[in-house]
């Protein structure tokens, strides 16, 4: 084995100390400790134990050793290690592969940059000992040779729970986002990766090569990967004869000018129970699971999605596996379509099937907790997986009721009597639990309903506005409105038992008649031909603050002989900002709109009626700033009594505008005010505090851009006028003094 030599770059000279036994480069980074010096004896029962990205770089002076991972590692500063060819893999053919065990317990090592001009490129250039639980995150790995993955270029031993996202770049051959080459008896457990990846042949998502008596088990990939020669496949390039790929899947997105593969770019060997769902954009001789096919190739229970890949065969050059449609292979449709054993390695999900061990997570919620008996309410079961990311499996979950109070079945739940019951999803094994109660049903009843327009313009916004009670247990109701016995708009309303609701539905008038909200008539409806109302001009302020509202008055003509509605669209510097319904009188009338604009400087405001525009200029000024500038209130004031605190604003900022000025008293809002001011106004608020007791309390007053506070002494009140504590405690003593002597 090689010594090798630590050195730093300075301006000028090159410092050169010794002891780094077992790699070769310049590493510009913190002192590469002897492994001897970490805490752990490099024995299974004793590792040593890796804490920084400097300790990781030291295994390679031991590659027979044991190792744990004891904390996550940013390796970023990797990036300027050895001249910018960043960290050394660690195991070689000329040093020898790592034979140890590496158990990285969970953790993550992230943002590691490799750049290796040498075969076997990755964290391990060349593994036959054990890696396990362990992610590469964001990692950076190039190699202009052969055999190279993001953890390991040439894999002879075990890998297991062990994941890796990134990119991987290749100028040769044997390229995955995981490892570049398994061979020798090699296994792949429960492992992933989500990388970019891009080489020349024998390149795929997890797996470049899968070479004899090697096997991938419970396995996927996502991410992309580019070929440019062939054996190019989503999860693994190719295949040979002996190995063995079972249980696993390929979402990931695979191009090139060549045949590609949705799972497999060359397949040569046994594989079942595995799928493809990532597009396939090469060769007219790509197939949705594998490129090309050997005659001692095997595939059972292999499905690809012909939506999602393009692809109408399974194989470039024979016909292989399944194809279904997205809606045949998501869902609940997953199990019915797909002969994946689904009691012991797979679950389904609301989209693609995935592996059960992907499951970390289980929350269930309820849309409505406290439901009317007789009423259905939604019910979400949201999964979080291995990689951070969440799935959905409402449709497919198993939903299980303390009693029968309350049942759910394909993320719907039926209240069923009155009562309370815990309602669990399970899913992979993982399950979480929600309580569920069920009131007296809903009675709901229309209230109010408005209608306020008689006529309006072809195409213009109108509107009705019901308000619901209700007098029963929580529920919903839907808001139907009619127009000339057709059905123009609907809203379902969500109202809490006891509760009352009001909405407004719009909807565009294109022909008139009798207007009916659920069953209340509400007027006739008539409508006019475009150009009815015309408008004349627009006027703005001169002046208003960022992110204010202010008012844009429009005059407009009528040529009708009463009041009509009409919509006219407002667009701000070009961009459309808001379409507002306008109702006009029968000899025309100016109305108001409402602008508002995020950015200062001159604003061109265009207001369009059909095919009239009319155009004016306002300044956006920098936004209003409300400063609290004095608060007055008392020192001390008695239990139960309610005080008056006063409060100055001004604003100091650049333009007019509203603010809402609220006060606090220990961190809870008692009374909101409101309150316009121009440039440098003030204005001077009360508050009434109610009482409180007895006591230290914070009173705040608040502003959307400052705040004063004060401390406030609430004093007890003892119930006897004019006497304090002390006083009461010595009348006390001399009444029992007295009354011993008369005794």
């Amino acid at each position: 084995m090689s010594s090798a030599r630590k050195i730093r770059f300075f301006p000028v000279l090159l410092i050169i100390s010794c002891g780094v036994v077992g790699f070769s480069g310049i590493v510009v980074a913190d002192e590469i400790p002897e492994v001897e010096t970490l805490d752990g004896d490099g024995t299974e029962d004793e590792p040593y134990e890796i804490t920084n990205i400097d300790e990781l770089q030291a295994i390679s002076q031991d590659l027979e050793a044991h190792y744990v991972l004891e904390n996550d590692i940013d390796a970023s500063e990797t990036e300027t290690w050895n001249a910018g060819a960043g960290f050394e893999p660690i195991g070689d053919s000329s040093v020898g592969f790592f034979t140890g065990t590496f158990d990285g317990q969970g953790y993550t090592i992230s943002d590691l940059t490799i750049d290796h001009n040498e075969r076997r490129t990755g964290l391990f250039g060349g593994n036959e000992g054990t890696i396990r639980d362990l992610t590469l995150d964001n990692a950076n790995v190039r190699g202009t040779d052969t055999l190279v993955g993001i953890v390991v270029g040439e894999n002879n031993g075990e890998i297991k729970r062990v994941h890796s996202s990134g990119s991987v770049e290749a100028e040769g051959w044997r390229v995955g986002g995981l490892v570049g080459w398994m061979t020798s008896e090699a296994t792949m457990e429960q492992s992933s990766s989500n990388a970019t990846v891009t080489g020349v042949d024998f390149v795929g998502g997890l797996v470049g090569e899968l070479n004899v008596d090697s096997e991938i088990v419970k396995s996927y990939a996502k991410g992309e990967v580019t070929g440019t020669d062939e054996h190019v496949g989503g999860l693994l390039g190719w295949s040979s004869s002996g190995s063995e790929i079972r249980n696993s899947y390929s979402k990931t997105e695979v191009s090139g000018d060549i045949p590609l593969g949705g799972l497999i770019g060359s397949f040569d060997s046994p594989a079942s129970d595995v799928y493809a769902a990532g597009s396939v954009s090469g060769s007219h001789e790509s197939g949705g699971l594998v490129a090309e096919t050997d005659d001692e190739a095997t595939l059972s229970s292999g499905y690809w999605d012909t939506e999602s890949t393009s692809q109408t065969d399974g194989a470039g050059n024979d016909a292989i596996g399944t194809g279904l449609e997205t809606a045949e292979m998501t869902g609940a449709a997953a199990e019915a379509n797909m002969d994946l054993d689904f009691e012991n390695f797979w679950t389904a999900t609301d989209e693609y099937p995935i592996l059960e061990w992907q499951v970390q997570d289980v929350d269930l919620e309820v849309s409505q907790p406290a439901v009317g008996e007789g009423e259905t309410t939604d019910v979400t079961v949201t999964l979080t997986l291995d990689d951070g990311s969440t799935v959905t499996a409402s449709e497919v979950a198993e939903f299980d009721s303390e009693t029968a109070v309350a049942e759910a079945e394909a993320g719907t739940l039926e209240a069923n009597s009155v009562g309370e019951t815990d309602l669990t999803a399970t899913v992979a094994g993982e399950s979480d639990t929600q309580t569920v109660e069920v009131l007296e049903p809903p009675s709901i009843e229309l209230v109010d309903a408005e209608f306020d327009t008689e006529t309006a313009v072809e195409g213009a916004t109108v509107e009705a506005t019901a308000t619901y009670e209700n007098t029963g247990g929580p529920g919903s109701e839907t808001a139907v409105v009619t127009v000339g016995g057709e059905d123009v708009t609907s809203s379902v309303l969500e109202i809490d038992a006891d509760g009352e609701t009001t909405r407004t539905l719009s909807w565009e008038a294109t022909e008139g008649g009798l207007v009916d909200l659920d069953g209340e008539e509400l007027g006739e409806l008539s409508t006019l031909e475009a150009g009815t109302v015309g408008l004349e001009s627009i006027e703005l302020p001169e002046e208003a603050a960022q992110d204010s509202e202010y008012d844009i008055d429009l005059k407009l003509t009528n040529e009708a002989d009463g009041p009509v509605t009409d919509t006219v669209e407002l667009r701000i510097d070009g961009e459309h900002a808001a379409d507002e319904s306008v109702t006009v009188d029968g000899d025309g009338s100016t109305e108001t709109i409402t602008g508002s604009h995020d950015e200062q400087g001159t604003a061109t405001h265009v207001v369009e009626l059909h095919d009239t525009e009319e155009t004016a200029m306002m300044e956006i000024v920098e936004p209003a700033e409300f400063t609290l500038e004095d608060l007055e209130a008392p020192e001390t004031v008695a239990e139960g009594s309610e005080e008056t605190f006063t409060a100055t604003v001004r604003n100091v900022g650049g333009g007019e505008d509203e603010a809402e000025i609220s006060l606090e008293v220990d961190g809870e809002t008692v009374e909101t005010k409101s309150t316009t001011l121009a440039v440098e106004e003030t204005d001077t608020l009360e508050f009434e505090m109610p009482g409180e007791t007895a006591g230290e309390v914070d009173v705040v007053v608040e502003s959307p851009d400052d705040s004063l506070e004060t401390a406030l002494s609430v004093e007890a009140d003892d119930g006897i006028p004019g006497f304090t504590a002390s006083v009461v405690a010595v009348a006390l003593v001399a009444v029992v003094s007295l009354v011993a002597r008369r005794r």
